[in-house]
């Protein structure tokens, strides 16, 4: 499994409320989505004060690239994780 995380592409996001951070994560495999949720909720529990809000979107695997490829080269649009 390849994992390319994005950091300082993007400035950390707050939904608003106190400490929380939201954060979005492309992926092709419907399995990441489910096991990064269920990592998310754990880390909510443990660190309530510092909760996660995890936006997953699940794309086909050569249309998650190309969406990459564009959002990077255009310098917006880019997920926190990919």
């Amino acid at each position: 499994m390849l994992t390319l995380v994005i950091a300082g592409c993007s400035a950390e996001k707050s939904s608003g409320k106190s400490g929380e951070t939201e954060l979005t994560f492309w992926t092709f495999n419907g399995l990441h989505e489910q096991f990064y949720v269920e990592m998310v909720k754990e880390w909510n529990k443990k660190y309530p004060d510092r909760k996660i809000k995890l936006n997953m979107v699940v794309y086909p695997y050569g249309q998650m690239h190309d969406n990459l490829s564009i959002s990077l080269i255009a310098g917006e649009g880019v997920p926190d994780i990919a």
